[in-house]
């Protein structure tokens, strides 16, 4: 494999919860937590797993291109600091290979310049990760509070 390549390898099984070994995992989402905002002593862990994760990607040049509470998934709530995994890599792309216009992610976590259809780079997926970060702080869905902008997605 190339040094820009990406393997990006599944290892549990979300439909039966299990994992190589006999493992089982929880399969929880964090958009299961119903709208409640988490302590701060767990946002902290949350954010920082998920920085890491986006770090790597940019330092591979990828973009995730979808960050969204469903896509990151909960593996052992119990674990302390709670561990996460960011999952679905169906948008994933080289941030070379992005077309400015291109469409991607799921309105109300896009950020502005993919909205509008100008370049983007691996910086969306920070964008995203800023509104994930105020959902889990407050409880308050950051996604449908932003939605309003998807006016200038039909606009421009």
């Amino acid at each position: 494999m190339g040094s820009n390549a990406l393997q990006v390898t599944c290892y549990c099984n979300p439909i039966t919860g299990t994992c190589p070994g006999g493992h089982s995992f929880s399969g929880d989402y964090i958009w299961d937590r119903k709208n409640h905002c988490l302590p701060i002593s767990e946002v902290r862990p949350i954010l920082g797993q998920l920085t890491n994760a986006l770090s790597h990607l940019g330092s591979v040049g990828m973009v995730h291109a979808d960050l969204k509470p469903g896509n990151i998934m909960v593996v052992n709530r119990h674990e302390s600091p709670i561990k996460v995994k960011l999952i679905d890599f169906g948008l994933a792309c080289p941030a070379s290979a992005v077309m400015p216009g291109d469409r991607v992610g799921t309105v109300g976590y896009c950020a502005p310049e993919v909205m509008l259809g100008l370049p983007y780079n691996e910086a969306i997926d920070m964008w995203s990760l800023g509104l994930v970060a105020v959902e889990l702080a407050t409880g308050l869905d950051s996604g449908s509070a932003t939605r309003s902008c998807s006016r200038l997605w039909r606009l421009h």
